[in-house]
């Protein structure tokens, strides 16, 4: 009998050392082989094909590691949101390097990343360095296309014209939309065509920001040669100003109308009759696809695709319209708007367009913009027109590769339990699973007794 339950017990203990040894086999496997499983209809928990494929980039171009650092403080609502998604990019590729960082007990790196606020995530590599606000795999994804970029891309603005500065403080200046590029991984230089006489080799985009007077005929020759070439300019021009680019706009199939946009609405929220807030936008353009935040644009003149222009290769599309309510007066005097039939203009109104043109291997892009004072220093930073400025610059700099990748909604899903299913339900779980039960235990009594 003693013999028996010496068998027995010497059965159980190497079982019980199997079973450890087969766990920590396992769980080494786990930490080599690190995978994770997702079982949600919508892979709320997967990385989009395009991310991968950017992470997929990175492993070939880059040598070393890019620097994920989250600044999050303990508790804060998204912490674990961030730490969920950076872990996700982890396991997806070994070439990111993540750290979820409290600035609160680490001031130092908070002060060397110019760290603010919270919620800002930092993408670092070779002395780039990239800032991303709140969580979103989009932002975090466009920060490592821009690690990849082989160069930083050079905006110029133009002066000489009576221009805002681009490291001004006074509200006509661009300082405010400048920084904005710069955190975008920009880098912003001043042109002064006068000076050079042709625009430099290094320019990806050329701002016209909004000159008070009119440019040289051979400024606009050499900015159309600049074009032809495959260049890429951002008009931004306001009523009653640089009115000389009104017939050379036309010939790249853009009307750019010799008024002033007036807008009642915005008088009943205590704006002024000249600054129209646009919320309409083209949903099949890349600058405003999925753009949902309204647009201040104060004293705007209208800016529209030339009716009957048709040109080999010249695509033109209107970006951002006005509310059915506005007007667009050519002599704006009173204070209120007096609608003339033969010369005013009324109704839904467009505000900016987008040219693009291909011939041959040439290829050009242009956006006119009916305002400047939008990206200025005093309406920068009115919801969306940052968003909107950084869009054009993006489109305009060819950044084909910054994706949108639009959020999967954590939607709850309803189970539907028909009677049938019910009864199989209550059928497994009240009968079948206690009478396994029940068997399972009779036969280890009945084993039992006999030994």
């Amino acid at each position: 009998m003693t013999y028996r339950r010496f068998g027995y017990s010497t059965k159980v203990f190497l079982l019980i050392i199997s079973v450890g040894i087969f766990i920590f086999f396992i769980n080494v496997l786990a930490l080599q082989f690190n995978k994770r499983i997702d079982l949600t209809r919508k892979k709320l928990y997967t990385l989009s094909p395009h991310t991968l494929k950017v992470l997929d980039q990175l492993k070939k171009r880059i040598k070393g590691k890019v620097k994920m650092i989250a600044f999050y403080e303990t508790g804060y609502p998204d912490r674990e949101k961030i730490e969920d998604l950076l872990r996700t990019y982890r396991l997806a590729s070994d070439k990111l390097d993540i750290e979820i960082v409290d600035p609160d007990k680490n001031p130092g790196l908070a002060r060397k990343y110019d760290i603010r606020v919270y919620g800002v995530t930092v993408v670092q590599y070779d002395g780039k360095v990239i800032r991303v606000q709140g969580v979103s795999e989009e932002k975090l994804t466009n920060a490592l296309i821009r690690i990849l970029e082989e160069r930083n891309k050079v905006i110029y603005f133009l002066q000489g014209h009576g221009e805002g500065q681009i490291d001004g403080m006074t509200k006509a200046d661009y300082l405010e939309a400048v920084n904005a590029l710069k955190k975008e991984g920009y880098i912003v230089k001043e042109l002064r065509l006068y000076e050079t006489g042709t625009i430099p080799a290094d320019c990806d985009v050329l701002v016209v920001d909004g000159p008070r007077k009119d440019l040289f005929d051979q400024e606009i020759k050499i900015i159309d040669r600049y074009l032809k070439e495959g260049g890429s300019v951002l008009f931004m021009l306001d009523p009653g100003h640089a009115d000389n680019l009104i017939g050379y706009l036309k010939k790249w199939g853009v009307d750019l109308g010799n008024n002033e946009i007036v807008d009642p609405v915005s008088k009943l929220f205590g704006g002024d009759l000249t600054m129209p807030i646009v919320n309409s936008f083209q949903p099949n353009h890349e600058i405003t696809k999925d753009f949902k935040l309204p647009v201040l644009f104060p004293e705007a003149r209208t800016v529209a695709a030339l009716k009957g222009f048709k040109k080999k290769g010249v695509n033109v599309v209107e970006l951002c319209f006005t509310n059915p309510n506005c007007g667009a007066e050519v002599d704006f005097k009173t204070g209120r708007f007096i609608f003339d039939p033969g010369r005013d203009l009324k109704g839904v109104l467009p505000v900016a367009v987008a040219v693009s043109y291909k011939l041959d291997h040439k290829k050009a892009r242009i956006v006119v913009v009916g305002d400047s004072d939008f990206a200025t220093n005093a309406a920068i930073r009115f919801s969306g027109n940052r968003d909107f400025f950084v869009n054009i610059i993006d489109w305009l700099a060819r950044r084909e590769s910054l994706i949108s990748i639009r959020p999967k909604a954590e939607k709850g899903e309803n189970l539907v339990v028909t009677q049938r299913t019910g009864n199989i339900y209550f059928f497994l779980t009240m009968v079948i699973l206690p009478l396994i039960v029940a068997i399972v235990g009779a036969v280890v009594w009945f084993s039992r007794r006999s030994l």
